[in-house]
């Protein structure tokens, strides 16, 4: 009897493709066969802007692939915008978007710089420095130049801007007025008076004078007149024209006379006097402007 010893066959499933070039196999169909799979050994990859394909095959696993941007010297943080990070890279803060900005040269101070859709920009607006002023007189201006200024203070300083100086419940520059409106009615009670002493000998009417008046109204318009020898006589003009009686002072001594007279505002009060003949000297003391009540409010002015 004869004994036959029959060697394992081989069960594999791999392919020429499976196994490494120079290398052989054995499979359910193939006995030492050759492999055909590439070996590409030690594979390195730097990453750029393109897609780079892993080559097909063996690998040996010494290969690399770069750090992100160890081949780029412009992946740097100063490159790239606030807030983004490119491969580990923050962006800097100072470095924006500045497409939605509109500015031109002369919205920037003089001297100055902005960037405006990534253009650096030079300003032209001038600076004015601190814009101050004392404002004395009603309608005054205060004129501010085109252009920058840290701030600066207007001040409004009206001279006798003063409650006593203003009609009562009145508001003028915010100061409530206190003063009472008086009618300009005759009477006795005096507003003002030019007490300056006049002496002349004119036989022919003479001006010795004159307040005038800034409220329209009636008036009690006093004055006296002396005489040393013979007589004298005075009389009431408004603006040179004579409107009172006129008086005779005959008697030694010194006479107070009066008229009521009726004025408008701006009117000039006069006193005119004269001497009987050139040997009779005349003297005034006073010429007044009188009202009925107690006096609440400038009426006149004295201008001579």
């Amino acid at each position: 009897m004869s004994l036959r010893i029959s060697a394992p066959k081989a069960a594999g499933t791999a392919a020429a493709a499976d196994v490494l070039a120079g290398k052989t196999f054995s499979s359910n169909t193939l006995i030492k066969a050759a492999g055909a799979m590439v070996d590409n050994g030690a594979v390195l990859i730097t990453p750029g802007a393109a897609v780079q394909p892993i080559p097909e095959g063996y690998h040996d696993g010494l290969g690399t692939v770069a750090a992100a941007g160890s081949s780029d010297p412009n992946l740097v943080t100063g490159n790239i915008r606030g807030g983004v990070s490119i491969y580990g890279v923050a962006g800097k803060t100072s470095v924006v978007e500045t497409a939605d900005a509109t500015a031109v040269a002369g919205d920037i101070l003089t001297t100055k710089t902005a960037y405006v859709n990534g253009v650096k920009r030079t300003g032209t607006m001038a600076s004015n420095g601190s814009q101050t002023a004392t404002l004395e007189t009603q309608g005054a201006t205060k004129v501010v130049p085109s252009g920058y200024t840290p701030g600066g203070t207007v001040t409004a300083t009206i001279t006798n801007l003063t409650a006593a100086n203003i009609v009562k419940a009145v508001v003028v520059g915010g100061v409530t007025g206190e003063a009472i409106e008086l009618a300009a009615v005759a009477g006795d009670y005096e507003l003002v008076k030019s007490a300056a002493i006049a002496t002349m000998n004119m036989t022919t009417y003479t001006k010795t004078k004159e307040i005038q008046i800034v409220k329209a109204g009636v008036y009690r318009v006093k004055f006296d007149i002396q005489w040393v020898s013979y007589g004298c006589y005075g009389t009431i003009y408004v603006n040179g024209v004579a409107r009172g009686v006129e008086h005779n002072q005959s008697s030694a001594g010194t006479v107070t006379f009066s008229d009521d007279i009726t004025v408008n505002a701006g009117d000039l009060v006069q006193l005119y006097i004269r001497s009987m003949n050139v040997a009779s000297t005349s003297t005034n003391n006073f010429l007044s402007i009188n009202v009925s009540a107690p006096a609440g409010s400038n009426f006149g002015t004295v201008t001579l």
